[in-house]
Parts: C-alpha cells; structure tokens; sequence
C-alpha cells in the first residue's frame, strides 16, 4: 500500500507541476541519421548517401502525391536539387579542391528494425589520382535540430572503417592515426583553435605549445579548407582573457605559407610569443580584417592548445553495416544487432551511444547500477520497455513493474490515460495494450516500482517510430555467429 500511495503522490505532483517537480530521466531517439558509404580506389571514387526520409523531405520536398512513398518520378523531378544539397553538404577534396559528385541512381529503401525509410542516392567522382589525399568532410541534416552527424564506411584502397562525422571531424586518408604532419592542411579536431567569422573569410586562432607561438589561419566558409589571402602581416593585439592587464602586446603575425598556397598568398600567420605567455590557458584576439566597406574589428577569445603530439584517444570499434548506437573499445566483438565484427572507427561517437536501445527505441537511466531502460512501440497500439545495458545486452526484466502514460507531444489533448504494465510470461520485458495507435511523434511517462523499494521510478520517453516486426531478442547476451562481416549498408 505504502509503495502504491507514493506513486499516486509523485503522479500528482508530475501531472500538476511538470518534470522539475520529480527527479527524472529523460530518453530520446535519434530522430534524424545520415549515412554514407565510400570507395575510394583509383581511377574513380564511388558510393551511396543515405538520408533518412522525412529529414530530407522538410529540406527538399519530394512526395507530391502523399502516399509517404517516393515515385521514380518524383525522385527524377528533384535530382538537381536533390544533387546540389549532397554536393553542398557532403565533400570531397584532393589536390585543395572540392571534387564534383554526380548523382547516378535515386531511389528509397527502408533499413533496420524500424519502419524508417531513407533516400539513398549513388555517386561518382571521376579522375582520382593513385596515391592522391582525400579528405571528406559532412554536415547533411545539420539544419535540423539536433544535428544527426553521419556515419559513413570508408574503404581505402581496400583498408575499411567506420567514420562517424561531426562538426569538428573530417575524414583523411593520411595513413596514421589523426597525426598531422606540422605543414599538413589538416588538423585532428585536438588541434583546432577557435574559429570565428570576420567580414571576408572565418579566422581561426591558438597558442601552440610547447612551441611557444600564436597561429592564425584563414579559412573557407566551411571551416576546414585554408583560404589564403594576399596580406604578408597582420596585426593584433593578444591580451589574457582572465586578466587584460596583467598580460598585453601587440603582435604582428607574419605570413608562413602552407605547401598548398599559391605563390605570393598564405592562408598561414605566426608571431613567436614570449616565455610570460606559457601560464596563460585563455586569450584574447583584437584585430581588423577586410578591406574598404568591409574593413572591421573582430574580437573573440581562443585557447591554448598542445600541437605536434601523437593523439592518445582509445582505438574504438564500430559495425561496417552501420548499425547505430554500436560502438566498443574491445577489438574483436560482433555487432549486437546484426552480428558483424566490429571494425576500427574513427572520429566523432557513433549516433545514438546513450540514447537508442538494442531494438532501435530510446533509452534512458533505470538506476543507480547503470542499467538502462528501453521503450519500444513494436505495433501501432503496444508499447514494450526493456532492461538493457549500455553494452546492448537485453537482461531480464526482474521485479519492475508499473504504469505507462502515452501523450501528444504537441499536448493536443487532456491528461494522458494511466495503463497497466504487464510482464511477459518469459520475463523479458513489460508490455502495456495501447486503446488505438499511437500518435506519432509522442511521449510517454513511465512509473515504475521494483522489488521491495518504495522509491517510484519516473521516466520519460520519446517516440519516434514503430518497429517493422516485433523484436526476437532473448533476454541474454547475444551468442550468435552469423557472417563475419556486413559487405555493405544496402
């Protein structure tokens, strides 16, 4: 009784004062998710984007007729649109230029265990020269909120990886791990300074140490590729950001051109700094860019950063069929969704690590142990929550036991309707018969109680989509040794 009266308390207090009036967790899905696959092999650079098909629709409207479908016609009437936006928003460079993709093939698939669909189109890049550094950079879907990133399996010249890209991570075929030659173009993402936008091109600024100098790059608008410009100086006047006073100087950084700028342009400035400089962590730039109308002052504080050194970030692993949420520090594993041994993955955290489950649903914190509960809709009026790992693994369900309240995300309607959970007869997991389909995108509130504990569990979930087919996941780590490895993401 003592456990049933304070669930009835703290869901009066949730439903009259909102979320902050309990300690919750919140879980949401991965609403939006690009994905890419590259072959980069002499004469020609190959491969397919996929972009999941309601993000892409709100950018580029493709469905005409509103059978939530893609026609070949449909498909055909956007390909120049639909051409520019991946030529815009996913490059590819060698020889300081951004290389043309040409859009072969359009077409839409569904992948995963869920109902999403995706717009997959296959390109062509022609005359890659042998040998020749490539680099990549992503931000498709990046006008959505939040920012997806992409994953991407790159396979050079027969070497295969994973490749997660984000806003401070692009793909290089430089053979070494995220070392970059001190006259490289690029740098690994711990070798950034602050990059900020002036009146011609975005400047980006650091203090290298232990080397003891200020740097300043020009950059294109996408903030990766050096701009050079025709200044041999620029003058600035670097003061510490915590204290102006204390540390002061006017400095002219001098033109020190990168192997790629042209002759009598550099998209490079560096001032030796003085010993007082070393104890400073913070700092802050006051110079004058532009010329004419657009001459003007830019102020903005950058960092300190440590140049030169091997990058000591764990080797990470990822699963080549681009199965979201997957991501290990133990070589040799196997994907526990469909199976594939890991590969090495590079850049940003693979989408969805914290917060999509082993069948695809959000998760969120269950208790202090670290375990994790996962909310699925697996029919259009039954919605399932498991007790999983951080590692993927579905446990058995135990003691919990509960209620669940679906609601519009829009609250478009009164209080949501308290629903009983009911334990699987197996033990694997809690489901609860929804009165119709469930409206979507929705929420959903969980109170939930386990064991002997008369402390209620309150969660919240958001729900994105539907699995295609129930999952068949026993409660247990997976033990299943299909293929060794996925050949592809189709």
């Amino acid at each position: 009784m003592l456990k049933q009266w304070l669930a009835i308390a703290c869901l009066a207090a949730w439903a009259t004062f909102g979320m902050s009036a309990v300690a919750m967790a919140q879980g949401m899905s991965v609403p939006w998710t690009a994905l890419a696959e590259v072959r980069i092999q002499a004469p020609e650079v190959t491969g397919e984007v996929l972009l999941a098909a309601d993000a892409i629709e709100t950018l580029v409207p493709i469905d005409t007729d509103g059978d939530v479908e893609f026609s070949r016609e449909e498909l055909d009437r956007v390909r120049p649109r639909l051409m520019g936006y991946i030529n815009a928003h996913f490059r590819i460079m060698w020889e300081g230029r951004i290389q043309r993709l040409v859009v072969t093939d359009l077409d839409s698939q569904r992948r995963g265990t869920t109902s999403r669909r995706y717009l997959r189109a296959t390109f062509r890049v022609r005359d890659y020269p042998p040998g020749m550094e490539v680099v990549i950079l992503s931000d498709l879907l990046d006008e959505l909120s939040p920012p997806p990133g992409c994953l991407a399996l790159i396979d050079y010249q027969g070497r295969r990886e994973v490749f997660a890209f984000g806003r401070e991570h692009y793909y290089t075929t430089h053979p070494s791990r995220w070392v970059v030659e001190d006259d490289g173009i690029y740098r690994p993402p711990s070798e950034r300074g602050r990059i900020t936008p002036s009146p011609t091109t975005p400047i980006e600024m650091l203090y290298a140490m232990p080397e003891g100098a200020f740097y300043l790059y020009c950059l294109m608008p996408d903030r990766y590729t050096p701009r050079p410009i025709a200044d041999d100086a620029l003058e600035v006047t670097i003061s510490d950001a915590n204290d102006a006073k204390l540390h002061r100087a006017r400095l002219t950084l001098k033109a020190m051109p990168l192997p790629a700028d042209p002759e009598g342009r550099s998209s490079r400035f560096r001032a030796e700094a003085s010993d007082e400089w070393m104890s400073v962590e913070s700092f802050k730039a006051d110079l004058t860019m532009g010329d004419g109308q657009d001459r003007r002052r830019v102020i903005f504080d950058f960092p300190a950063v440590a140049t030169g050194a091997t990058s000591a970030l764990p080797r990470r692993y990822a699963c080549p069929a681009l199965c979201l949420a997957v991501e290990s520090r133990r070589a040799g594993e196997r994907c526990p969704r469909c199976g594939a041994r890991l590969i090495e993955a590079r850049g940003d955290h693979v989408p969805g690590v914290g917060v999509m489950g082993l069948h695809g649903g959000p998760v969120t914190t269950l208790n202090a142990k670290g375990e994790l509960a996962e909310l699925v809709l697996v029919a259009p009026n039954e919605l399932r929550l498991y007790r999983t790992t951080t590692g993927l693994e579905v446990r058995p369900i135990g003691d919990l036991a509960g209620v669940v309240m679906p609601f519009r995300s829009d609250r478009a309607e009164g209080p949501p309707p308290r629903l009983p959970f009911k334990r699987d007869p197996a033990g694997q997991y809690l489901s609860a018969a929804l009165s119709g389909p469930m409206f979507l995108p929705g929420g959903v509130r969980c109170i939930l109680t386990e064991g002997d504990s008369a402390e209620p569990i309150l969660l919240e979930f958001q729900v994105w989509e539907k699995l295609r087919s129930p999952p068949e996941i026993e409660a247990q780590p997976v033990t299943s040794q299909p293929a060794d490895e996925a050949e592809s993401i189709r």
